[in-house]
């Protein structure tokens, strides 16, 4: 039962605001120090961030002295998307917000100081920016770092709480505190570190082939809803010699695909030197059309794991047929990771316009719980929500279904509204319930659907309820955009329970006489099992139970019923049992 009292006060606290519209007196940082030391600390040297250069501008300070701003984000572009964070009054310092919506993903939002507490509507009115772009809107300011406090804010409308936020049962407050601090202390680093990440992306080309599951993730990539991308770390010239040896006759290294360079002219640079304070964390991402093009949103850090987040930069209207592959890459300085063991990438959503629009109108009026009144308050944001209601729907199905699979149930304001918008997009499909929450309105609606169509088939649902088909055709759709020709989603197993429930005396199981018997260290499980398959099989399944370090591939032939085989392995490739199907 550790951390539900915190949660609980913490959930209540949020409640009260929202439902009182008190103000909120926010945490601020020390600026590094411990709350104990703030009083009696002396300043720290000033270090001012670099302005657009101008003719007016002040002489540079020196070059380990100043805050670099990404350079691939354009200030002008922010000034258009944030209007209402430029040119604010720093008399008094400024004041950044930075809240959670999920791990290792953050937001923010920056006000002038004052000294008050700032409001709730204040709050919730922010426009939440990412990380890198508050680093290039704080590099217009000329102020000291000191006098620019960042708070970590928890943002009513995000299910998510972060590690800030949350105690032990009986934990000790110094290290409550301790632990605060080392929080503040990581997200000053992200917005005043000496410089933004360099990354770059190379052209690979497509490739099924097994060798490019010798990642350092392998383990991950397919036991989760997470898309995980394989995932590979170059500590040195060498590293980066034998990878290239590795994948010359799989990937294509030498040369590149329109304006993309190859692998080869972007690693040109990679030497001793460079290596000599630089790690490169590289992924290998697939695509469907040689048209699509992806990159580095951001990275992820969480105890000792490091999270490339990858993201699609561009969604053109018609794309090219050809399967393609590249290789998205992080030059990461070697002092950043020292303390990092597990490396990791996912491919993420783009910042969608659709969420977006939700987000608008949840900012205001927020001393009101009626959905009605929030969307009275946007209504701009309102019709456009309707005017697309192909992708306004999925954006809603896709938050409720998320919310089933983690438990994390929509019950808040964004819920009712959603709802709302649900019913005006589909009033054929509107139920007269008494569900109580927006979730539970949400699992009878399901229902309801899954009812209709055993009722009156695809075609009938299609004509009649298509808001409630498009639904269940998100439910059906099984098969990831981006995957491994031969093989499809899976996730985890428990083999206790799979031994709990196998008849060894059958004939169609199998427990000894395997090829697979001597340790090894395995790369792919897939081609391990293989070797124990005895069917013509053209698709596959994979499971993994982390706690027994057990994998379970199921192999079966799309043409014919039954006759299936499912291989247990463990985590060195020896095989456990083979169950055969009927």
């Amino acid at each position: 039962m550790k951390r539900i009292t915190a949660i609980l006060i913490f959930v209540g606290m949020i409640l009260v605001l929202i439902g009182c519209g008190k103000t909120q007196t926010p945490v601020p940082d020390t600026g590094g120090k411990a709350d104990a030391e703030l009083q009696e600390s002396e300043p720290a040297d000033k270090i001012v961030l670099p302005v657009p250069p101008s003719a007016d501008s002040p002489a540079p300070l020196e070059e380990d002295t100043i805050m670099k701003p990404n350079p691939t984000i354009s200030v002008d572009e922010l000034k258009e998307k944030y209007p209402e964070y430029f040119d604010l009054s720093a008399f008094k310092g400024l004041e950044v917000y930075v809240w959670q919506m999920a791990p290792n993903s953050y937001s923010c939002g920056v006000l002038p100081g004052t000294n008050r507490g700032k409001t709730l509507e204040e709050l919730l009115n922010m426009k939440g920016t990412t990380i890198e772009e508050m680093r290039a809107l704080l590099s217009t300011y000329e102020i000291p770092k000191e006098d620019i406090i960042v708070i970590p804010w928890q943002n009513p409308i995000s299910s998510y709480i972060s590690e800030y936020w949350i105690t032990m049962n009986d934990e000790d407050p110094d290290a409550v505190a301790s632990r605060r601090q080392a929080y503040v202390d990581m997200l000053r680093e992200k917005l005043f570190g000496d410089a933004p990440l360099v990354t770059k992306v190379a052209y690979a080309n497509w490739t099924e082939d097994s060798r490019i599951f010798t990642c350092l993730n392998a383990k991950t990539l397919y036991i989760s809803s997470v898309h995980h991308l394989p995932v590979y770390k170059l500590d040195t010239e060498e590293d980066l010699k034998r990878f290239k040896e590795t994948f010359r006759d799989v990937l294509t290294l030498d040369h590149g695909y329109n304006e993309v360079p190859s692998f080869n002219e972007v690693t040109a640079g990679y030497d001793d030197e460079f290596f000599a304070k630089h790690t490169v964390i590289l992924a290998y991402v697939v695509s469907g059309s040689g048209s699509f093009r992806y990159g580095i949103r951001d990275v992820g850090v969480g105890g000792s794991t490091f999270c490339l987040n990858v993201v699609q930069t561009n969604h053109p209207e018609v794309g090219t047929s050809d399967m393609a592959g590249w290789l998205v890459m992080a030059e990461v300085p070697d002092a950043d990771i020292a303390n990092i063991t597990e490396f990791d990438a996912q491919m993420v959503q783009p910042e969608n316009p659709i969420g977006d629009l939700f987000d608008a109108v949840m900012s205001s009026p927020s001393i009101s719980s009626n959905p009605g009144d929030y969307l009275r308050a946007h209504e701009y944001e309102h019709q456009q929500l309707l005017a697309n209601p192909d992708a306004t729907l999925r954006y809603i199905f896709t938050e409720f279904l998320n919310a089933q699979r983690t438990g994390n149930s929509q019950t808040g304001l964004k819920g009712h509204i959603m709802v709302r918008i649900l019913d005006e997009l589909a009033p054929e499909s509107q139920l007269k319930s008494g569900a109580e929450t927006s979730q539970a309105y949400f699992d009878e609606w399901t229902a309801y659907a899954q009812r209709m169509r055993e009722a009156h088939g695809d075609a009938w649902m299609e004509e009649n309820l298509p808001a409630m088909y498009l639904l269940l055709q998100m439910m059906d759709e099984t098969i990831t955009p981006v995957q491994l020709p031969g093989s499809i989603p899976y996730g985890s197993f428990s083999f206790e329970e799979v031994r709990g429930s196998v008849d060894f005396d059958a004939p169609t199981v199998k427990t000894d006489g395997f090829v697979n018997v001597d340790e090894i260290e395995m790369g792919w499980p897939m081609d391990r099992a293989k070797q124990e398959v005895t069917i013509d099989q053209d698709l596959a399944q994979m499971f993994y139970d982390d706690a027994a370090d057990v994998w379970m591939v199921r192999f079966w032939n799309s043409k014919m019923a039954g006759g299936d085989e499912t291989v247990y392995l463990n985590g060195k490739g020896v095989t456990l049992l083979i169950v055969y199907g009927e």
